[in-house]
């Protein structure tokens, strides 16, 4: 019988994180006789919090009551660890997410159809709703240049740039509705919404320790997979819907510029460290 474990992050997104966690209940009873889930949410709110309801019919599921912010990866880095090395090898799929998605009924069913030989993370496709349906995955293709990354740094420096850079990004993205995302095959990172990391990574990078605070996540873990040897790879049937940026979205551009420069100079440090 197979194990997942899904490591989530709530910041001050409760109503998302009762339809997140209220997805993974439906989409598991397609597969509750070959599988086990245990979900585990990290509480980074550290203001106006409250409780999270874990109780439900299918699904184990348990709340974190941090109320401080770790950030994305470090809230779920923190379950790992509370969690212990020993038990999180006992599962064949670590999940780490944010709560602004919800699961496709069938994720679970097609998650379980793949061949997770030589893989360390496996890519679903992950709609985004605001954005009239649009698959943001594949994410990259290819390992980023480190030319490529300076370029970033650079952009990250001047915010206006960024600014222009993000809206002819999102329409390139709307323009995505019309390619064809539909092929297995291999990549380099998906997008950071949701990964879901096979035992072989896990085992060996245990508690996938994150080295800067937020942003950047694709890049890093990407690098990470290459560098044990193992592949990430796109699985379209594996689907995802995410309404995005509902913690992040708040923070303005300044903020995100230099939160990004910062994550891309460590993550080139890395990159560069063969």
């Amino acid at each position: 019988m197979k194990k997942i474990l899904i490591a989530c992050v709530n910041y001050n997104t409760y109503d998302y994180t009762k339809k997140y966690l209220d997805s993974i209940e439906k989409a598991f009873i397609n597969v509750k006789d070959v599988c086990e889930i245990f979900v585990c949410v990290a509480d980074n709110t550290a203001i106006n919090f409250t409780d999270i309801d874990c109780n439900y019919s299918n699904i184990s599921c348990k709340s974190f009551p941090y109320h401080k912010n770790y950030g994305y990866m470090g809230g779920a880095v923190k379950i790992l660890e509370d969690l212990g090395e020993t038990y999180v090898n006992t599962f064949d799929y670590v999940i780490i997410s944010n709560v602004d998605i919800e699961l496709d009924y069938a994720f679970f069913t097609e998650l379980l159809r793949v061949d997770s030989t030589g893989l360390g993370w496996i890519v679903p496709s992950v709609y985004r709703t605001q954005l009239e349906m649009s698959n943001e995955n594949p994410f990259l293709l290819s390992r980023p240049s480190i030319n490529k990354l300076n370029a970033y740094i650079l952009m990250y420096t001047f915010p206006k740039l960024y600014d222009i850079y993000g809206k002819i990004h999102a329409e390139k993205q709307i323009a995505k509705i019309n390619e064809n995302c539909e092929v297995e095959r291999y990549i380099f990172a998906g997008m950071g919404s949701i990964f879901i990391f096979t035992k072989e990574l896990i085992h060996n990078n245990y508690p996938m320790t994150f080295p800067c605070f937020m942003y950047g996540e694709e890049i890093y873990y990407g690098e990470l997979v290459r560098k044990a040897n193992l592949k990430t790879k796109f699985f379209p049937n594996i689907k995802v819907y995410d309404v995005g940026g509902v913690s992040t979205g708040s923070l303005g551009s300044k903020r995100k510029c230099s939160m990004n420069k910062d994550s891309l100079k460590i993550i080139k440090k890395y990159m560069l460290s063969d």
